[in-house]
């Protein structure tokens, strides 16, 4: 039987408090456990190490995300989080495929459009629009209420597993989508994002590596 394949995803988004680092690793853990393996996510809290200088820890972000399959960036706040932007626009320039996850129940942004039917995402115009990216909007506050269950741990157990339901099916869609960057152009865009960023050496040659192989 031919094994199974594990697709990796960098999950970004806020990762400074008990609140957003908790979170984070269960919303992974069950994204894991409901796709039944396909899906593990790259946390870039567990990649950050205490004494790492600034510019270590970015190096590594940028070189985790564009290894990744997929991405998720959560898009939660009244204002979005400008790392998680800062990478979301790495994504594009990468053409990974990308969900974009808000949680968040406010309203916010530019993109509305007071005479259109159209829902559009909640944040600034800038980060919206681009292909191969997938919105999803889950009000965290009614899957809490829904949940029958008295006790508060399993309540909120139950919606992050429910909610790791409503996103398992849109990365499966985003896997489908057809790549945009030709075979052709591959080798000079990946060059460009390898240097770029002003990589220190042994990660721009890790990168470049990586990226020969995608």
């Amino acid at each position: 039987m031919k094994n199974k394949r594990t697709y990796f995803i960098y999950f970004a988004g806020d990762l400074f408090n008990a609140k957003d680092l908790l979170g984070n690793a269960a919303m992974a853990d069950a994204i894991f456990r409901v796709s039944n393996g396909k899906y593990k996510c790259i946390l870039p809290q567990d990649l950050v190490q205490d004494k790492a200088r600034p510019k270590d820890i970015r190096d590594s972000d940028i070189l985790n995300l564009l290894s990744a399959d997929i991405a998720i960036f959560n898009f939660d706040g009244s204002e979005l989080d400008s790392g998680t932007v800062v990478e979301y626009m790495f994504a594009k320039f990468a053409d990974i495929p990308a969900l974009q996850l808000r949680t968040d129940f406010r309203n916010g942004g530019d993109c509305v459009n007071e005479n259109s039917d159209t829902v559009y995402p909640p944040w600034n115009l800038m980060a919206s629009f681009y292909p191969r990216s997938e919105v999803l909007l889950l009000n965290t506050a009614q899957y809490y209420a829904l949940v029958d269950e008295k006790d508060s741990f399993k309540r909120m157990m139950c919606v992050i597993e429910n909610m790791a339901n409503k996103i398992v099916p849109v990365l499966d869609n985003l896997l489908k989508t057809k790549p945009l960057m030709q075979k052709k152009s591959k080798q000079v865009i990946y060059d460009w994002l390898a240097t770029m960023p002003s990589l220190n050496p042994k990660t721009k040659t890790k990168l470049k590596r990586i990226l020969s192989k995608k």
